[in-house]
């Protein structure tokens, strides 16, 4: 089996002599033990499409995982693990192939180019395998999905940064509105003080009269 270090190129990925870089690794998840589930009870119909969920993706870098693995690893006959899956309306190959389905959009978006490293990781036999499954998947070559999906990454910080501008364009236009509205109060709240102060002006000045002429 293909070493996990080694670069591969093929024809299918114009990207393929890019090294891989992605943090999800196989090595750290095989170690990770899969719960067994309870035979025949409700907890194990409930938990089955997870539990193979998981086999599967611990056992990927292996080769391709089987329906008899998986119920060797659930330590329940292959019968009922075809049953569980059948009450979840699904069946183990679909289970797979959604899995390697995800795994590889995963491991593109997270770096992972080459076409020889996602074959292994995802189990295939060989990449022109890979290179099938994932036009069947995706409607084109790794290369161009991951074109694709820059663009809408881009397309989307675009979509949020104009978001952004225009709210704060709104509650700029807000304030100035509030600020209009609130001028008229203002100036009614000043009308009082500047004819108390007008009339006050007008007693000192009669008063001066008064004094003034009292004088005289």
């Amino acid at each position: 089996m293909t070493n996990s270090n080694v670069k591969i190129q093929t024809p299918c990925n114009p990207q393929s002599s890019v090294s891989s870089s992605a943090n999800i690794d196989h090595t750290l998840l095989a170690s990770k033990p899969t719960p067994v589930v309870p035979r025949n009870s409700k907890e194990a119909k409930e938990l089955v499409v997870e539990r193979v969920r998981d086999y599967i993706f611990n056992r990927l870098p292996e080769g391709t995982p089987t329906a008899e693995g998986a119920a060797s690893e659930l330590a329940i006959s292959k019968r009922t693990l075809q049953r569980y899956l059948n009450v979840k309306q699904t069946t183990f190959k679909a289970i797979l192939d959604t899995t390697r389905k995800s795994l590889a959009h995963a491991y593109l978006v997270d770096g992972v180019t080459n076409v020889g490293e996602l074959t292994y990781r995802l189990g295939f036999a060989d990449a022109s395998s890979f290179c099938r499954a994932f036009k069947r998947w995706y409607g084109c070559s790794t290369g161009k999905y991951l074109s694709m999906q820059i663009r809408k990454d881009a397309a989307e910080r675009t979509a949020v940064e104009m978001n952004i501008s225009a709210e704060t364009e709104v509650t700029n236009e807000t304030v100035a509105l509030e600020a209009q509205a609130a001028e008229p109060a203002l100036e009614t709240s000043a009308k009082p003080i500047v004819e108390s102060s007008s009339d006050m002006q007008s007693a000192m000045t009669e008063a001066m009269n008064v004094v003034a002429n009292a004088v005289v």
